[in-house]
């Protein structure tokens, strides 16, 4: 049996032949491609596409001498706002520029004869101040009733204020009697001493109304500023 070849034609063989060359062609071309970016082991930043690169990629020497020194310290920051005065413990005193309130009264039986009664209504402070108080410091804020008036006392009866270091006496109510502050100790005694700073004295004082049911009275609050 005979097999015959058929020779083939002109347009198949040049067809071939362009393939083959278009395809080795390509092949050479990344091939040079390839040798050119990687020659002598230096890839240059147009061979890497922006955002490719990653810190891992880099060794760790490298990336430390990619940060730069440390920096002088800022300024100093404004002073935050005061925080509010930390709770009274016992032994220690009223901090500075703090302010504490408390309430005061009496209620007595008027005179029997033409003479004035005077009532000492000692009054404790719940944490001692700072330092004693004089007669001078504890005075009865603008009232009919009162018989040290102190026109520095700015408060009320609701909301009692002082200045740093006064107590303010301020009169709510007062029947036939006249209110007046003085010192813990010998109140009316010039100086002060250590036991002055644990409060003051209010005195009542009646006007001198004679009555078998007459009475004497006087209610009121009280503010102490720490200086």
């Amino acid at each position: 049996m005979r097999i015959r070849f058929s020779r083939p034609s002109p347009a198949l063989v040049i067809s071939s032949i362009s393939l083959f060359v278009a395809l080795g062609g390509v092949g050479y071309a990344a091939t040079k491609i390839g040798s050119a970016q990687i020659k002598n082991n230096s890839i240059k930043s147009i061979d890497i596409k922006n955002g490719t690169i990653v810190s891992k990629d880099i060794n760790s020497a490298t990336r430390k001498s990619l940060r730069g020194q440390k920096g002088d310290p800022g300024a100093a920051g404004a002073p935050g706002a005061a925080g509010a005065p930390g709770t009274s413990v016992f032994g220690r005193s009223v901090p500075p520029g703090a302010t504490i309130t408390g309430g005061f009264g009496g209620r007595y039986i008027a005179p029997q004869l033409a003479l004035n009664n005077s009532y000492l209504v000692a009054t404790s402070f719940p944490v001692k101040a700072p330092a004693g108080l004089s007669d001078t410091d504890v005075n009865t804020a603008p009232d009919v009733s009162a018989g040290d008036p102190d026109p520095t006392c700015t408060g009320s009866f609701d909301v009692p204020t002082a200045p740093a270091g006064k107590v303010c006496l301020y009169i709510s109510n007062a029947l036939n009697a006249q209110v007046t502050g003085f010192r813990l100790t010998k109140p009316g005694v010039p100086g002060a001493t250590p036991g002055d700073a644990y409060g003051f004295i209010v005195r009542i004082l009646d006007k001198g109304t004679v009555s078998n049911t007459a009475t004497t009275s006087a209610q009121g609050t009280w503010a102490y500023t720490a200086p």
